[in-house]
C-alpha cells in the first residue's frame, strides 16, 4: 500500500517466476531458492532446505544474504556505464543514488544491504566534499548513523561482524600484502589482494563467529 508498492509487485513477480522455472523442472529446488537469495534478498525457500546448513557451515552465508558483495557488484556495473554517459559527476550522483534506493526496495530493505548502501552513499557523496578520502572515518561515521538510526544495531551480531571486518580489512591488509614478495600486477589482482583480504577481515571476525556459533570455517 506504500508508494514503493508497484516496484515490491514487481519484485514479487520475479520471485513467482523462479518458483515456475523450479515447477517446469528447469532448474532444482536448491538452484530455485539459492538464485531467488542471490538475486532478490528473499530466502524464504532457502531456509527450509538443508543446503543453507551447508552454506553456514562453509562460512559461506553473507553470499546468500544481500549486503555488501552484491552493491559492488551493482555499483561498478553502474560506475562502468556512467563513465560512458557524458554527464557531470553531480548528475550520475544523482542518478546512482536513485538507483542505490530503488535496489534496495527491490531486495527488500535487509538490514546488511542497508548498511551497505549507507557506505556507498557515503563514497558516492565523498566526491564532492572536496576532501581526502580517508576510509577509517567512513567506517566510523556509518557506524555512529547506523546506531542514531537503528539502536538495535549496537546488539547485532551481523552488524558488528560487518564493522569488523571492515575494519580488519583497512587496518591489516596492506600489511600482510608486504608480506609476500613483489609479482606480477595479475597474480596479485586475482590471488595475493583476494587472500590477503580474507585473512584480514578473518583476523577481526573469528573470535566473534567461533563464539556465536561454535563453528571455525576453513
Amino acid at each position: 500500500s506504500s508508494s514503493f508498492g508497484a516496484v515490491s509487485e514487481l519484485r514479487n513477480e520475479f520471485v513467482d517466476k523462479i518458483n515456475i522455472t523450479v515447477q517446469e523442472g528447469y532448474a532444482s529446488v536448491e538452484a530455485g531458492a539459492l538464485v531467488q537469495a542471490l538475486i532478490m534478498g528473499d530466502r524464504t525457500n532457502l531456509f527450509t532446505l538443508d543446503l543453507y546448513q551447508e552454506v553456514k557451515v562453509l562460512g559461506l552465508a553473507h553470499i546468500v544474504a544481500v549486503s555488501g558483495a552484491h552493491l559492488v557488484i551493482v555499483m561498478s556495473f553502474l560506475s562502468l556505464v556512467f563513465r560512458a554517459i557524458p554527464f557531470s559527476r553531480r548528475v550520475k550522483t544523482v542518478f546512482q543514488l536513485g538507483i542505490l534506493f530503488l535496489y534496495l526496495v527491490m531486495v527488500g530493505f535487509p538490514v546488511s544491504c542497508i548498511r551497505a548502501a549507507c557506505m556507498s552513499a557515503i563514497s558516492l557523496l565523498a566526491f564532492g566534499g572536496i576532501r581526502r578520502s580517508h576510509a577509517l572515518s567512513s567506517l566510523g561515521i556509518v557506524i555512529i548513523a547506523m546506531v542514531c538510526l537503528m539502536p538495535s544495531s549496537a546488539f547485532s551480531l551481523s552488524f558488528l561482524l560487518s564493522a569488523f571486518s571492515t575494519l580488519g580489512i583497512l587496518l591489516f591488509m596492506p600489511l600482510i600484502l608486504s608480506w609476500f614478495p613483489p609479482c606480477s600486477r595479475r597474480i596479485g589482482t586475482w590471488l595475493l589482494e583476494p587472500f590477503s583480504m580474507t585473512c584480514a577481515a578473518l583476523l577481526l571476525t573469528l573470535p566473534f563467529s567461533i563464539s556465536s556459533f561454535s563453528v571455525l570455517s576453513l
